[in-house]
């Protein structure tokens, strides 16, 4: 059962409604971290942005295609770092603390951090950055004179597999506070195909993430990119009282990747409930059950659920799928996103 709860959202009051059937766990403010990683310090002092060895100064200027590692410093307690862009257009991290310049543009770098924020504008040139002469190093003998470059993702489609429209594994599970409904048929509980319960409730077939949760699914078989959404991602939520305009919703932010290593992020409006959330998952309810009705589970039109194209990331095909929580508060043990399953539409 849900509780009823009123939290603040950058100074909106933002109302949780009442009453539910299901495991759903409660909304929390919705943020959107990329990924949670441990601050570098933790002290009394303001939160800062370094930059190999140097405190970022405002603004932040990259170039098209480049990368910087930024370190947080700063704080007053240890937990959870999570990293995003307003404009993940303009720029992004790919993975924690990694800031990759997209497209020339403006934009902010946002951080959060047990409860503080800190945001610093920042923009992304055309062009690469300028050369910067380096010293002379004599050769060791036993270098190689052309080192191995390092590995990027396989533009090469790989060979299918047989495999079911479902994902075959969990590859990382970091559950947050408060997680663990499911648990005890871990992980096959996110593996099978959804067991949705309809429009006015939440099912019970499902994975609590916990608050800032994520997890990693992979398919044996890659996503392809075909006509429409290529993927679903089913949670659970529900009408409530059967009005369309009344949803619960515990909202996610969908990650994809060809080699686990390397994730490309759906832009997530978190805030725009009148808009539908656009972007994010865990809004729309889930009418596909495998167990219980025909309806076909990688149909889009009719399976319920948050669908995704991979032609929004200029992407041909993924085996990878990551979800991460947006919320940052709950209780009990079923906070946060509640994974019912991802159904592969062009498999």
């Amino acid at each position: 059962m849900r509780s009823p709860t009123k939290r603040r959202l950058k100074l909106v009051g933002l109302l949780s409604f009442l009453t539910a059937l299901g495991a759903c766990g409660n909304g929390g403010n919705y943020t959107r971290p990329s990924y949670a990683i441990t601050a570098g310090t933790e002290n009394d002092e303001a939160l800062s942005l370094w930059l190999e060895g140097q405190e970022v100064q405002n603004p932040l200027t990259l170039y098209t295609g480049e990368s910087l590692p930024l370190e947080l410093r700063g704080g007053n307690s240890g937990g959870p770092v999570a990293w995003y862009t307003s404009n993940v257009s303009v720029a992004q991290f790919p993975s924690p603390g990694i800031l990759l310049g997209v497209n020339p543009g403006n934009f902010t770098v946002r951080v959060h951090f047990s409860g503080q924020r800190i945001e610093m504008a920042a923009q992304v040139l055309p062009g690469s950055p300028p050369e910067i002469e380096k010293p002379e190093v004599s050769q060791d003998p036993n270098t190689p004179e052309n080192p191995e470059e390092a590995p990027s993702p396989d533009p090469e489609i790989p060979d299918p597999v047989p495999s079911d429209p479902f994902m075959d594994e969990v590859v990382e599970f970091l559950p947050g506070p408060h997680a663990g409904f499911g648990g005890s048929d871990f992980p096959n509980i996110v593996l099978g195909g959804p067991q949705g319960q309809g429009l006015n409730q939440g099912g019970f077939d499902v994975l609590s993430l916990g608050a800032g949760g994520s997890i990693v699914l992979k398919s044996d078989s890659p996503i392809m990119d075909g006509p429409g959404p290529d993927f679903i991602v089913f949670e659970n939520p529900f009408q409530i009282g059967g009005n369309p305009n009344a949803v619960f919703v515990e909202l996610g932010e969908i990650s994809v990747s060809q080699n686990g290593v390397e994730f490309f992020t759906y832009s997530c409006d978190f805030e725009d409930r009148v808009g539908g959330f656009s972007g994010c998952a865990g809004h729309t309810p889930v009418l596909a059950n495998v167990l219980t009705n025909s309806i076909d589970p990688t149909d889009p039109e009719s399976a319920g659920g948050d669908a995704f194209d991979l032609e929004d990331l200029g992407l041909p095909w993924v085996r990878y799928v990551r979800i991460q929580d947006l919320s940052d508060s709950g209780s009990g043990t079923n906070a946060g996103f509640d994974l019912d399953a991802v159904a592969i539409v062009h498999p």
